[in-house]
């Protein structure tokens, strides 16, 4: 196993989207928990950079705004030099 792409819920499962070393990207396979057990050092990775994804758009989406038509537009800024 090289890392963990994805995370899912199916059925009340959590699946991991797996990245298999040696194969493509399309040749990735869900796997439920059950069998990465004891791979709890690529499972610990896998959620820190959930965590950091999460968190970088969560910064992200405190600059942007949505007007009424639709439209995306950065929130003015005021600066101090």
């Amino acid at each position: 196993m090289e890392n963990i792409r994805k995370e899912r819920v199916l059925k009340g499962k959590i699946q991991f989207l797996i990245k298999w070393v040696g194969y493509s990207e399309h040749q990735n396979t869900w796997e439920i928990f059950k069998h990465l057990e004891e791979c709890d050092k690529l499972l610990e990775e896998f959620r820190i950079r959930l965590k950091r994804v999460k968190t970088a758009k969560r910064k992200i989406k405190k600059y942007y705004e949505r007007g009424s038509s639709g439209i995306v537009r950065i929130k003015k800024f005021n600066y101090i030099i």
